[in-house]
């Protein structure tokens, strides 16, 4: 049974917790030697048992009936103010109309998304900026020699070539880091 759990688990991608695999491990144990001790001592039915009682006391009418008695009278103060407030926000209503405020960024969370972004955007665009001009700079004949068969030109378009592809690169793999951001 355990073993069937875990193909299910692993077929699915589920992780397990690490308190659950010493559980796991300490039923598995436990079955072990009640086998060895009593060879016809079946753990499965007496945990089904077990568990039937607890279900039964669990889902007792007098406790169900006594737990929704106690919600009922922890609500009715509430349920009293109710066609007050419900009251006090038609008259808000109809004298000033319905305004909504709305804060954004207001969560960390969404912030960081939002400077991610615009990070990336930045650089992305500075890539391909520098790569357009570092093309620009290799198509451009003469200009002061670097070498007998280079001009200087050339070699910053080419440098520019490899800042772009480097701003390019980062970009990609933060993409494909963070998944379909």
């Amino acid at each position: 049974m355990f073993n069937s759990m875990l193909r299910l688990m692993f077929d699915y991608g589920i992780t397990m917790p690490a308190e659950w695999s010493t559980f796991f491990r300490a039923l598995i144990v436990l079955e072990g030697t009640l086998t060895t001790i009593a060879p016809g001592y079946s753990v499965i039915d007496a945990a089904e048992s077990i568990a039937a009682k607890w279900v039964r006391n669990l889902i007792n009418p007098s406790s169900v009936q006594q737990a929704v008695r106690d919600e009922l009278l922890r609500t009715v103060p509430m349920l009293r103010r109710l066609p007050r407030h419900i009251d006090r926000a038609f008259t808000n209503l109809e004298r000033d109309g319905l305004r909504v405020r709305v804060s954004h960024f207001s969560d960390e969370h969404d912030e960081g998304v939002v400077v991610r972004l615009v990070n990336r955007v930045v650089l992305a665009f500075l890539a391909g900026a520098l790569g357009l001009v570092s093309v620009g700079l290799i198509a451009i004949e003469g200009g002061p020699a670097f070498s007998d068969q280079t001009s200087l030109l050339r070699v910053f378009g080419y440098f520019g070539l490899f800042c772009a592809t480097v701003l390019a690169m980062r970009v990609i793999v933060a993409v494909l880091r963070d998944g379909s951001n």
